[in-house]
């Protein structure tokens, strides 16, 4: 069961889109090389750039930079490279909370940043990065990387993006606020959605996937940066001879856009026509409304949770559409309406019956009912009716579902 199946409820992965496939198959067919230049592909990348400006209020002129890239772990990379330019050799701590997203880690690791200077700050009960904690710990001899969760992927919750951004507008120089939207900042196409990530306009630097929400092919992330000069300085090199610009062709020395410049590679395919052919056969409105269609189906299914509160509990408060729950008992379900259609499901079948069983004991302990939660959510995978993700919320086992299908729009 992959990801672009109507059941699948498990990761927040993306279903894609017929018109990006088709956007796929003729940028492979052009295989263009867009590194900069006079060329359609950079045009293209550079009105896609403004669109994303203009979606999350970032400005949308000559100041402000990004760059499409694979994806949010890139794309932070990039942020965090920024960050360390702008406070040269002194110390820079990373503020953020044990909900954000790994890629963090994995950045500050490529970049030399020792694991002694990321510091996780305590969550509030709706699992937000808690301000006043965070207030709390910043060294005030040191330079901060502060990073806010427009929906972290685990629950799905929104830090207090205003309240992140009050905190570094008080010292500028000192300070660095970064937002990771991988999952959420598209939600802005939403003018129901987008009050909630207020402040995400006052970011630094923000990064976040388009192929995940707003289903675009894999793979396509970006990253948007606030001081465009600062990026530019942070990645441009010495023109070397086998790069040399020309007076005039289609790599002018002046006037022209070169997004090596700005980001890891040299060599770099062309994301720009699946991101332009999406948004143009689709249109930003529509997002929107599948957008909410799917944070209505999470919220409706918390309801059912809700209502079914002596066989499951709610875990996390639901903000986007992510929905955590947990088995309290389950229910044998009756061998008639068990469908054996094989060997292996039927031997699948019968050991979840079992499991399901034993977890109506009353007289596990914690530990055991963790580790058969984990066996049945094992077996329900492989049963592949349909698929949910488990997760670690507060060191128990939990289980996760996602609404990100496009169907009905």
């Amino acid at each position: 069961m992959g990801n672009i199946h109507p059941l699948f409820w498990g990761h927040v992965y993306g279903t894609g889109s017929t018109i990006g496939a088709l956007a796929e198959f003729i940028t492979g067919t052009m295989n263009t090389m867009s590194w900069g230049g006079q060329q359609a592909s950079i045009y293209l990348e550079r009105k896609v750039l403004s669109w994303l400006n203009l979606l999350l209020g970032f400005p949308n002129d000559e100041t402000s930079s990004g760059i499409l890239v694979s994806g949010t772990s890139v794309a932070t990379i990039i942020a965090l490279a920024v960050a360390r330019k702008k406070f040269h050799q002194r110390t820079m701590v990373i503020y953020c909370s044990k909900d954000t997203h790994s890629c963090i880690v994995r950045a500050a690791n490529l970049l030399g940043i020792n694991k002694e200077n990321i510091v996780y700050v305590l969550t509030n009960e709706q699992r937000q990065i808690d301000v006043q904690a965070l207030e709390a710990c910043i060294d005030p001899n040191a330079c901060g990387f502060i990073v806010g969760s427009a929906g972290t992927v685990g629950t799905g919750a929104i830090d207090d993006l205003q309240g992140l951004a009050d905190i570094c507008a008080r010292r500028p120089n000192d300070l660095w606020f970064h937002v990771d939207g991988a999952i959420g900042a598209v939600a802005c196409c939403s003018r129901r959605l987008r009050p909630l990530f207020t402040g995400l306009e006052r970011a630094d630097s923000i990064a976040f996937d388009l192929h995940k929400w707003l289903f675009v092919p894999y793979e396509c992330g970006c990253i948007l940066v606030r001081d465009g000069q600062l990026h530019r300085s942070t990645f441009a090199q010495p023109t070397v001879s086998y790069l040399t610009l020309m007076d005039g062709g289609i790599t002018p020395s002046e006037g022209e856009h070169f997004f090596s410049d700005y980001g890891l590679e040299l060599s770099r395919n062309t994301k720009a026509l699946k991101v332009w052919m999406t948004l143009k056969t689709y249109g930003i409105e529509r997002f929107g409304r599948i957008m909410e269609q799917n944070v209505d189906q999470a919220f409706y299914f918390a309801h059912l949770i809700e209502q079914h509160s002596n066989q499951f509990e709610l875990l996390a408060k639901v903000t986007l559409n992510i929905v955590c729950f947990r088995y309290i008992v389950c229910f044998p379900v009756r061998t008639h309406e068990r469908h054996l259609n094989t060997q292996k499901h039927a031997n699948i079948e019968a050991n979840l019956f079992q499991e399901e069983s034993n977890l109506n004991n009353g007289n596990l302990s914690d530990d055991e009912k963790q580790n058969m939660e984990q066996r049945i959510y094992d077996l329900k995978q492989q049963k592949q009716d349909y698929l949910v993700a488990n997760e670690i919320l507060a060191n128990e086992i939990i289980i996760k579902y996602l609404a990100s299908s496009t169907t009905k729009y």
